[in-house]
C-alpha cells in the first residue's frame, strides 16, 4: 500500500519540460510559420496587391517573437545535464541563426513588394508561370518537411530534391523571360524589386543550409538498410 500511494503521487508530479526538446519543436513552428508566411507573399505578387498586410505585419511579429524565445532556451541549454547524450549546441546554433537569416529574408520581401506598383508586380507574376508554381511547391514541400522532422525527430526521406537545383532552374527560366528596358532604370519600383529578387534568391540559399544542417541532426531514411533488416 505504501508504494502505491508513493507511486501514485510520483505519477501525479508533471514531468519537467526540458528546454534542448522545447527548443527543437519551437523551431519547427517558425519554420512552418515563415513557410506560410513565404506562400502569402507569392499569393500576394500573383493577386497584385497585398490585402492583409495588418496580418502580415502581426504574423512577422510573432515570428520575431518567437525566433528571440528560441535564443534565449539556446543560451539556458548548457545548464541542462545531458542525460540523453552529448547536445549538439553548434548544430542547434547554426539551425537557430539560419531560422533568423530566413525570416529577416521574407519580412523583407514583404515590405517591398508592398512598395511595387501593380506593373512591376504583375513582371514578378507573368514572367514565370507554369515553373514559377513548381518552384513555390518545391520550397514549401521543404520546409514543411524540414519542420515535420524536427518536431519529431524522425529522419528525413531520401532523394528530396534540393532547393539549390530548383533554384538554378527557376534563374535559367527567369533569366530568357524577364527584362528590364532603359527607361525602368527611372522608375522608383526598380528599388524594392531588385532588394525582392535578392532577397528571394538569399531565401533560396538559406534553406539549403537549413536542410544541409537538419540532414545532419535527423539523418535520411536509407531504403537498402530497411530491406537489408526485414530480409
Amino acid at each position: 500500500m505504501i508504494g502505491l500511494a508513493a507511486a501514485c503521487v510520483l505519477l501525479a508530479i508533471p514531468e519537467p519540460m526540458q528546454g534542448r526538446t522545447e527548443l527543437r519543436k519551437r523551431l519547427a513552428v517558425t519554420i512552418q510559420d515563415i513557410s506560410r508566411m513565404y506562400s502569402i507573399i507569392y499569393s500576394t505578387s500573383a493577386k497584385r496587391s497585398l490585402t492583409k498586410l495588418k496580418a502580415f505585419k502581426t504574423l512577422a511579429l510573432d515570428i520575431r517573437r518567437q525566433i528571440a524565445d528560441e535564443r534565449n532556451l539556446l543560451a539556458h541549454t548548457k545548464y541542462e545535464p545531458p542525460l540523453r547524450g552529448k547536445f549538439p549546441l553548434r548544430r542547434y546554433t547554426n539551425i537557430v541563426q539560419i531560422v533568423d537569416n530566413l525570416a529577416d529574408l521574407v519580412i523583407s520581401m514583404g515590405y517591398t513588394l508592398q512598395e511595387m506598383d501593380n506593373q512591376w508586380r504583375e513582371k514578378i507574376t507573368a514572367a514565370m508561370v507554369n515553373e514559377r508554381r513548381d518552384y513555390l511547391v518545391l520550397i514549401l514541400t521543404n520546409l514543411k518537411l524540414i519542420s515535420s522532422a524536427l518536431a519529431s525527430k524522425a529522419p528525413l526521406p531520401p532523394y528530396m530534391p534540393t532547393p539549390q537545383a530548383a533554384k538554378q532552374k527557376y534563374a535559367k527560366v527567369l533569366q530568357h523571360r524577364l527584362s528590364l528596358h532603359h527607361g525602368d532604370m527611372d522608375q522608383p519600383s526598380l528599388t524594392p524589386y531588385g532588394s525582392y529578387m535578392m532577397n528571394g534568391s538569399a531565401f533560396i540559399d538559406e534553406v539549403q543550409l537549413l536542410l544541409e544542417e537538419v540532414t545532419e541532426l535527423v539523418g535520411t531514411e536509407d531504403p537498402e538498410e530497411w530491406l537489408a533488416m526485414h530480409t
